[in-house]
């Protein structure tokens, strides 16, 4: 998957080509160490920083403060996984309890890389935001099933988490600005790859391992797969509402008429039902 080779030198910091190779290498010295801190913005470091250092936040405060950021949310599972197995964000932050969450924000304050480069800022914060719709979309979906919303929610808001470990990679002093293109086919190519190589590493439960690296596929060994079927929903809803993910050179896409109906069928819903789902999604999200 992660073929696509970027040749393209940047003369001004001296860096070497981008290639499949060189992402890899510099996602595995970062991401693949048991203790490893994500990239976080300037918007969310701002925040990080006010919770880690006050006792008076609320359970409701921090969940969030960690649903704006897919980063965040693999951070604070990985951490209540190695005990608790938690599936979802809101089992996870039960797990490490207020004292447990503040001293890993206490961490992320003192040790995460703080991102510079106003682009990859401006595109990492876009795919905040998406991920972040794409959870509510979700949860929405999800309201109309037997699933389970906050599994869902969370697995939704985790699905994309590959484009952040690949700019906060890029940004170590590729410049996004001048072959903006490039960058994206790279991404594109790779971002499923890189966001299961972070699953993985982190030891994040396996379903979402399984919904992080499975791309826009709906099955999972021959059989739909109802989570997957549930993204497919929301990314479509998103996209009737005109918040899918924008970026240069890299808009999200409805799923193709065909591949919506797979995924209604896949959940047991109609027509009738897509609308109650459709409005419930438009009342989270546009209020």
């Amino acid at each position: 998957m992660l073929s696509t080779l970027w040749n393209v030198e940047n003369p001004a910091v001296r860096t070497p080509p981008v290639t499949a190779r060189t992402v890899m290498d510099r996602v595995t010295e970062r991401w693949s160490n048991d203790h490893a801190l994500p990239a976080i913005t300037p918007h969310i470091g701002r925040q990080v920083d006010r919770f880690a250092f006050r006792e008076d936040q609320t359970w409701h405060d921090t969940r969030s403060l960690v649903r704006q950021d897919p980063l965040l949310t693999a951070l604070v599972l990985r951490e209540a996984n190695r005990a608790h197995g938690c599936q979802s964000l809101d089992g996870a932050l039960e797990g490490l309890r207020s004292a447990g969450v503040r001293e890993l924000l206490h961490r992320v304050a003192h040790g995460s890389v703080r991102m510079h480069d106003p682009d990859v800022i401006g595109w990492m914060t876009e795919t905040q935001h998406y991920s972040w719709r794409l959870g509510r979309a979700a949860a929405a979906v999800a309201r109309f099933t037997t699933l389970d919303v906050a599994r869902v929610r969370t697995a939704a808001t985790l699905a994309d988490v590959g484009l952040l470990v690949g700019l906060s990679v890029l940004a170590d002093g590729w410049s996004v600005r001048k072959h903006p293109r490039l960058v994206m086919e790279l991404l594109e190519a790779g971002q499923h790859t890189l966001g299961w190589y972070l699953a993985d590493a982190w030891a994040l439960p396996a379903e979402l391992q399984l919904i992080i690296g499975n791309g826009s596929s709906l099955e999972v060994q021959g059989h739909a797969h109802p989570t997957l079927a549930a993204l497919r929903i929301a990314r479509s809803l998103l996209f009737d509402m005109g918040l899918e993910l924008r970026l240069p050179c890299m808009r999200g896409e409805p799923p193709h008429p065909t591949q919506l109906v797979e995924a209604l069928d896949a959940l047991g819903l109609g027509k009738v039902q897509l609308l109650a789902v459709r409005a419930e999604a438009r009342r989270q999200l546009l209020g």
